[in-house]
């Protein structure tokens, strides 16, 4: 995760799930220095999927959620955290429901800053 620190979330099928675990390194947010380039102000979900279900993952804050996209069964998918979610040091959460299903699996809050990478493992 060269320069960027990470977190790791963990989400057990059908069970609001364990911890998450911050890894403390510097933060870029990705703008070559001295250009006047704007920032970027987005973050990545990192989602190792190791279910036999595909799951929609969404962010979440203060009741505003969206859609990041499908993470495929036995696979890492990766997703770009949206602005809005990221600035300011938020905490939001992270849900992965299975497709057509009906009560989402849901991270612990997390914060996230410009340039980290989360990373979610979905247990069988």
């Amino acid at each position: 995760m060269r320069g960027r620190s990470a977190r790791r979330t963990s989400l057990l099928a059908a069970v609001a799930l364990a911890g998450v675990v911050a890894a403390a390194s510097g933060c870029r947010t990705g703008a070559p220095l001295g250009t006047g380039a704007p920032r970027v102000r987005t973050a990545t979900l990192s989602v190792q999927n190791n279910d036999i279900d595909d799951r929609v993952v969404y962010v979440s804050l203060d009741g505003l959620r969206q859609r990041l996209g499908i993470a495929r069964s036995a696979a890492t998918t990766y997703f770009t955290i949206p602005a809005t979610f990221v600035s300011g040091s938020p905490q939001v959460r992270f849900l992965a429901e299975v497709l057509g299903g009906v009560r989402p699996s849901v991270s612990q809050r997390t914060q996230v800053a410009a340039g980290d990478t989360v990373e979610m493992v979905i247990l069988r």
